[in-house]
């Protein structure tokens, strides 16, 4: 028996207390009558080989790190990529190293199927840094414009010398008939860009003769790199040391190997093997599963914890069957059997009821019954509420669907028949039956919510506006009113 196992069961028994308080049920009523622990072994099987996924880089410059293996040149990277990568698979003491690595993470540990772990502990990088082709290590290149030369020829003359004279076109005279001064009748005159020189300082390199390399990006050198990652892939089983009873078993075959973190069982490492490509380590852990029958009432419960820190690992729905009395009133009072009013006094009383009427029900009702209550009754419950209200509310909303139609027949029969000419169907005959619909719906669910509001308020109740149940508060009646208000539209405008 597990020395904690007494403490969890008080601490057991206190919260299934706080959750039927307020429910016919005082604390007392919840009461231990059993306890049992099972010692569970189970044993562990942990796989793991190395595998390298190479990544290739390449770059201008001095390489941004220092490179585990220095190579003459480039060429010389892929075959000691591929030869580095299957020594490291089988490298026994990286495998080790690997295996290590994944029990210490404790999400990783256990549970673990062929999963990839990255291991940036063992990434090797290998690579080559050579001088560039294009500028053989100075960083600079002759420029391709004037070839070294420093001078180009001028991009206006293309190194004549002269161009058209630009006053009288070439012709030597002007359009008036007068000689042209400026070129003297020749037609041309000495190129003003190069000064008649017919060439001039290279503009790429401004006159260097040399510009800095593309190739490199005027760093002199390049470099190019493979960093192999490293992932430890590991395969992990679970199977049962020892027979268990029955009773435990059909517990522990529900067991996910991630139910055993955060300390609930102790991990023990038994062996550990080296093959030519893997490390195979045997373990095996040890923890407590706690069987407690519980009286909740006249009702047996039982829960089920896991593991030194006592977890709750399985319990039934008990809500249910202690609320099951009550859901038979709601069940009767949909079928009539039950006056409504009645019902709701009898339910009125009951916590679990003002949560179901909370906004945000599911969460706050989750909140206050962790383990004890079923999808079936989180939908059951509150429906079955607004139901309720509905046949309460049923004669509030008819007086109000016979006074708007009235209303509404009235409002009609000015625009139709009492007010200007007659005039053509249009837009504005399908707004303003819209207009009447929405308003009749609104009026209708404004009685059904405001007579709920009083009738709840005796028992601490404000009930929510849900859209999920806007057609149980509208009803029959709400839909009948809602069909004669459009009758009274149509008619109303063909006698108009």
């Amino acid at each position: 028996m597990n020395g904690l196992t007494p403490d969890m069961a008080e601490k057991l028994r206190v919260q299934i207390a706080r959750m039927v308080a307020g429910n016919g049920l005082p604390p007392e009523a919840v009461a231990l009558n059993s306890q049992h622990t099972t010692q569970i072994k189970l044993r562990g099987q942990l796989d793991v080989r190395l595998i390298m996924r190479a990544e290739t880089a390449q770059g201008k410059g001095p390489a941004p790190v220092n490179f585990h293996q220095q190579l003459g040149a480039a060429a010389d990277i892929a075959p000691t990529a591929t030869r580095l990568q299957t020594e490291l698979a089988n490298d026994a003491q990286r495998l080790q190293f690997a295996a290590d690595q994944i029990l210490q993470q404790e999400h990783q540990g256990w549970g673990l199927v062929a999963t990839d772990v990255p291991l940036s502990q063992l990434n090797y990088i290998i690579g080559a840094q050579y001088a560039c082709s294009n500028c053989e290590g100075t960083s600079m290149q002759t420029c391709a414009t004037c070839n070294g030369s420093k001078r180009q020829n001028c991009p206006h003359c293309h190194g004549k010398r002269e161009i058209t004279c630009p006053t009288c076109f070439g012709r030597g005279v002007m359009s008036s008939g007068e000689n042209c001064a400026a070129c003297r009748q020749r037609g041309i005159v000495a190129c003003a860009t190069c000064q008649g020189q017919g060439e001039m300082g290279c503009a790429h390199c401004s006159g260097k003769g040399q510009m800095p390399c593309k190739g490199c990006d005027a760093k002199g050198t390049l470099y190019q790199q493979v960093t192999l990652n490293a992932f430890a892939q590991a395969n992990f089983r679970l199977a049962i040391a020892e027979d268990l009873p029955e009773e435990t078993m059909r517990y522990v075959r529900k067991l996910k190997p991630e139910n055993l973190l955060g300390d609930r069982a102790t991990i023990i490492q038994d062996q550990t093997e080296a093959g030519p490509d893997y490390v195979r380590i045997h373990y095996h852990a040890e923890f407590p599963i706690t069987q407690y029958q519980f009286q909740i009432g006249n009702i047996p419960a039982e829960f089920v914890t896991l593991g030194h820190r006592g977890s709750l690992f399985e319990a039934p729905p008990f809500m249910d069957r202690i609320l099951s009395p009550s859901l038979d009133i709601l069940r009767r009072a949909r079928r009539r059997d039950v006056p409504a009013a009645t019902a709701l006094q009898e339910l009125g009383k009951i916590k679990f009821y003002r949560a179901a009427f909370a906004d945000g029900k599911s969460k706050e009702l989750r909140r206050r019954y962790p383990f004890g209550i079923s999808g079936g009754l989180m939908r059951e419950i509150p429906a079955g509420l607004h139901y309720l209200l509905s046949i309460l509310t049923e004669r509030p909303r008819m007086l109000a669907a016979v006074a708007f139609n009235a209303v509404a027949a009235i409002v009609l029969l000015y625009i139709y028949a009492l007010g200007s000419a007659e005039r053509p169907f249009s837009i504005m005959d399908i707004l303003l039956w819209l207009a009447l619909l929405l308003l009749n719906a609104g009026i209708i669910l404004t009685a059904h919510f405001q007579v709920s509001v009083n009738a709840l308020k005796p028992f601490g109740i404000k009930p929510n506006v849900q859209m999920d149940h806007m057609m149980t508060a509208l009803g029959k009646t709400g839909l009948l009113s809602l069909g004669i208000t459009l009758a009274l539209c149509i008619i109303l405008r063909l006698v108009g």
